[in-house]
């Protein structure tokens, strides 16, 4: 079975300005997602999607694909459910989809797994 998962990771927000940028202790908090996610190692491929060059150059370091965030999928309008839909439209191979979010810093590697 392939497994994917798409992490959306935008560089703006209107209620918390830059909240995927800030630092929450000593890391940025799209960083705890994404080092969870590849630390877990259960997916066949994850993907960023983001509208920022620094998360997506931290992504392709840490080795996943990148997604370039369409305009109209990063306005305060667009929810989890919109991008999911736009993710399954352009990789329908998969079996299984998972959605992961920056701003769940604390969820650990055995989480995932599980």
């Amino acid at each position: 079975m392939n497994t994917a998962c798409f992490i959306p990771i935008k560089a703006n927000s209107e209620r918390v300005p830059g909240k995927n940028l800030r630092i929450l202790n000593g890391k940025k908090l799209y960083e705890y997602i994404c080092e969870h996610v590849q630390e877990a190692a259960v997916f066949d491929d994850v993907y960023i999607d983001t509208n920022s060059l620094e998360i997506s150059d931290y992504a392709k370091q840490m080795g996943f694909h990148v997604i370039d965030r369409k305009p109209e999928l990063a306005r305060n309008t667009a929810n989890g459910n919109d991008l999911l839909v736009a993710h399954y439209s352009q990789y329908p191979d998969y079996d299984f989809y998972f959605q992961l979010f920056a701003t769940a810093p604390y969820m650990r590697p055995g989480t995932i797994r599980s």
